[in-house]
């Protein structure tokens, strides 16, 4: 083997073991964020037990709205011609670069504070240029509130929601 290939090896792998997955959903069940405008995550036990055949099974029906919980919202959500989630390259979604821009403070005190160019700004000031196809998430701190749907959603007496985005 060549030392040019044995260091592309050598580099991949260490780049490889610097890599960190992290665990960022919520338990998907009636507990799940959700709007209060949209279906509640339902649950039901069809079967658990052994079958006719003796072999055992576990069935469950669940029913919920597409936007409850921690989920991916397709590109189509936002724009017409976007991708539908089946429509994202896997490449897009695993292992690429990812950076996480903090706006808590913000929404803490603004509810509906939406994220500006100039978050992305400052975060480049400190850190550096978001790699190009980077996962970039936003924290918001509004996942504290996700026990108590009324808060989280920030519904209002004039049945408006109201968060940060």
């Amino acid at each position: 083997m060549e030392l040019y290939h044995l260091l592309l090896i050598t580099s991949y792998m260490v780049s490889m073991s610097l890599a960190e997955l992290l665990e960022l959903s919520y338990t998907f069940n009636v507990d799940a964020p959700n709007s209060p405008m949209l279906t509640s995550f339902t649950h039901s036990l069809v079967k658990k037990g052994k079958n006719k055949f003796g072999n055992w099974v576990e069935l469950n029906d669940f029913c919920s709205s597409e936007h409850s919980g921690t989920h991916l919202d397709a590109p189509v959500h936002f724009s017409r011609h976007g991708w539908s989630v089946a429509d994202i390259p896997t490449e897009k979604l695993y292992r690429v670069p990812g950076v996480m821009i903090d706006v808590s403070r913000k929404a803490r005190t603004q509810s509906n504070y939406e994220v500006k160019v100039r978050d992305l700004e400052r975060w480049e000031s400190l850190y550096g240029v978001i790699p190009d196809g980077a996962v970039v998430i936003i924290h918001t701190g509004w996942g504290q509130k996700s026990s108590d749907i009324k808060e989280y959603s920030g519904l209002d007496q004039h049945n408006k929601l109201n968060f940060p985005g």
